[in-house]
């Protein structure tokens, strides 16, 4: 009974269906017909305080329209011949929207019907009083004289609307597939329906009925296609013919517009629909059909598919039920067939090959007299890494280091897949889910202040297991300046030295060996440090890798890790401290990682004060002897790093004054005290030679031998 009332009821829809296809069919469109308009559904009302006919017209021949030249003030005119009209004014998009609109609302509803004619206007942008219509800003405040039902008229031009605007891109001829999938007696199938344009366009929102022979359609045999134009039904298949029908009418998308040709008067659109139906079945046996697996892994190359092992149970069985066959994977992944009864099977991964993630269960078709394989795609369990990035010497993680990590993905010895990119931080970084693998780790930023990686760093994630590793960078190291003063005979040979990397003002620093204080204080030299610098080559073609300036000890040195280890750099000092002069230039070989080199710079002594010697009026007695100007022993520069010559100072740059003997006001104070020595040994002779002859004098008068 059940079947038979479902079975009327479909017969009721599609007769509907056919009848109403046959009156499109009827209403072909004349190439010239008359008109007598009379107003069928509708409202004498206004929107925007325009005044008109808000529904549909009775055009005799050629069927209910609506106009759509509000602007024009006549309405379809009886004595006039109607002709088509292009509707030239807008688009291809628009006119479709149109025909869609027509085509799929010409109800005997009022509000539907005075809908569609503000959507015709709004589709082409007729002004009511001077603007564009559009329905989307219309509020049930805009609209009067509809009788209460202003709010209705709204919400369906709104709605209609959308659903023209959606169907705009869609081309006639439309057509319909139907396809059901063969299952054995008793089996439940699906039947697919899909309606498309004649550009193969899903056309969406379409109501298809759908009538079977033999099979049952498990529910109502009306159904809607969705967005891509698709509609599903499932039914229960017979043994022998199982045979399915689908049948819809849809709008013609080639608008039908028609314009006067006697006089003024609106242009008029009436609806046009195509039918369109397709068949489809098949017959139902039971032969035996056959089941096999095709296993594949995400990971291949590292982790072979060998012996995934797997249970094929009929649906709807417990797992406790010896399975109805079980299939084993070879090296390639492939099973041997199994023959089974037709119908539909679970299929369960009982053991996946080693290294990989058991896969869910998958359900198949058994059909007669086919094959069918299930595709199981098994994924390897992932692992991670876990990186430290620290200092070479010092072993504390080291933030700003940026990494690609590369993934051998084909496991040629190429890492050519880029998996993340990374920059660490001052804590241990994480990078999680890593398929198995040979992976490579490519510093394209070393940490600042430390030197770069010189190769990746490769290594491997095993399934499930953290990677841990450990990526040091050495850091740089760098350079100070200790100034004292050029002693007036030369020291012991004091050689440059490393000390641990610190800054130049370190408030353990010892002071400045040799300056009195009775000289002037080191503050204020500049030293500038230019490199690398290769033998031969010009430091100044160089740039300059940091300058500093001395404190009172005469202590200064560069920020640290700011030289490259073992490479050469040349110094010169561009400006020395008051009452100083400038140091000879010099080159050195930077320290090891982490270290800081020290550079010792003799600074030329001051000269003494330029002021006027006191007069003294030389006595008239040629002193005995007369002083002698002495050349001291010039003070050797400050020597470089030890096995490091220092280099000449640069054409461009004045060299120091050489050291020459002491003239002039240098000797003048030993000359005038030697002059002082001689005139004062000339008195005395001449007092001795006096005090002399007075005694022999007396001892002569007096008779005294």
């Amino acid at each position: 009974m059940v079947r038979g009332a479902r079975r009327v009821q479909t017969l009721v829809v599609l007769v509907a269906l056919v009848a109403l296809g046959a009156t499109a069919a009827l209403l072909n469109r004349p190439d010239h017909a008359g008109a007598d308009s009379v107003h069928v559904t509708g409202y004498h009302a206004r929107v925007l305080g325009v005044k008109n006919w808000y529904g549909s017209y009775d055009m005799g021949p050629l069927g209910v329209g609506w106009c759509i030249d509000p602007q024009v003030d006549h309405p379809p005119d009886p004595a006039l011949g109607y002709v088509p009209d292009a509707v030239a004014e807008t688009s291809d998009d628009m006119r479709t929207a149109m025909a869609w609109t027509a085509g799929r609302h010409d109800g005997v509803d009022p509000a539907s019907t005075a809908a569609v004619t503000l959507v015709l206007h709004d589709l082409l942008a007729r002004p009511y009083d001077g603007v564009p219509l559009n329905v989307d800003a219309l509020g049930a405040g805009s609209l009067s004289e509809f009788g209460g039902a202003e709010s209705d008229v709204v919400r369906r031009a709104q709605e209609i609307k959308a659903e023209a605007l959606a169907h705009a891109h869609l081309r006639g001829p439309f057509q319909m597939a139907l396809s059901a999938t063969p299952v054995a007696p008793g089996a439940t199938g699906e039947l697919t329906l899909t309606l498309t344009d004649a550009f193969g366009v899903g056309v969406a929102g379409v109501p298809v009925l759908v009538a079977s022979t033999g099979a049952t359609l498990d529910g109502p045999g009306l159904a809607g296609t969705d967005i891509a134009g698709v509609a599903r039904l499932p039914f229960t298949a017979v043994e022998g013919d199982n045979q399915f029908r689908a049948l819809t009418v849809v709008p013609d998308t080639t608008l039908a517009a028609y314009g006067p040709t006697g006089g003024p008067g609106q242009r008029v659109v009436v609806p046009r629909r195509s039918r369109v139906d397709a068949t489809t079945g098949f017959h139902a046996t039971r032969p035996p059909g056959q089941i096999e697996v095709d296993k594949r892994g995400d990971v291949v190359p590292y982790l072979p598919l060998t012996g995934a092992v797997f249970d094929v149970r009929p649906v709807g069985s417990p797992d406790s039920d010896a399975p109805a066959a079980t299939l084993t994977t070879d090296a390639t992944g492939a099973t041997s067939p199994v023959t089974l009864p037709p119908g539909r099977y679970r299929v369960t991964e009982r053991t996946p090959p080693p290294g990989y993630e058991t896969a869910p269960p998958d359900e198949v078709e058994v059909r007669s007299g086919e094959r069918a394989t299930v595709v199981v795609v098994d994924t390897a369990r992932r692992g991670s890494l876990r990186l430290r990035k620290e200092d070479g010497v010092t072993h504390d993680l080291l933030a700003g280091a940026r990494f690609d990590l590369r993934y051998d993905a084909d496991r040629d010895g190429e890492h050519e897949r880029t998996v993340t990119r990374l920059t660490t931080a001052d804590v241990a970084s994480v990078v999680a889910d890593l398929a198995p693998g040979d992976y490579a780790l490519v510093e394209t930023a070393a940490p600042p202040g430390y030197g770069p990686l010189t190769a990746p760093v490769r290594f491997t994630v095993r399934p499930g297991e953290t990677t841990e590793l450990t990526v040091p960078n050495q850091p740089r190291s760098t350079l100070a300046f200790a100034k004292r003063p050029d002693p007036d005979e030369p020291d012991p040979e004091e050689p440059d030295h490393d000390e641990p990397d610190r800054a130049a003002d370190d408030p353990d620093d010892e002071p400045t060996p040799g300056r009195g204080a009775d000289l002037p204080s080191f503050a204020g030299a500049v030293f500038v440090v230019r490199g690398p610098v290769a033998e031969g080559a010009d430091p100044r073609a160089e740039p300059e890798v940091g300058r500093c300036t001395t404190g009172a000890e005469g202590r200064c040195g560069l920020p640290p890790r700011s030289l490259v280890p073992g490479e050469r750099y040349c110094w010169e000092e561009v400006e020395a401290p008051p009452g100083w002069g400038l140091a000879e230039p010099g080159c050195i070989v930077a320290a090891a990682a982490g270290r800081t080199r020290t550079v010792t710079v003799d600074e030329p002594r001051p000269s003494p004060p330029t002021t006027t010697p006191p007069t003294t009026t030389p006595p008239t007695t040629t002193p005995t002897s007369t002083p002698t100007t002495t050349t001291p022993t010039p003070t050797p520069a400050a020597p470089a790093s030890p096995s490091v010559p220092l280099r000449p100072p640069p054409a461009s740059t004045a060299p120091p004054s050489p050291s020459l003997p002491r003239t002039g006001w240098e000797v003048l104070p030993e000359a005038l005290l030697g002059l002082a020595f001689a005139t004062v040994g000339g008195l005395l002779t001449r007092e001795s030679a006096r005090r002399k002859a007075q005694i022999e004098e007396a001892r002569s008068g007096r008779g005294m031998v």
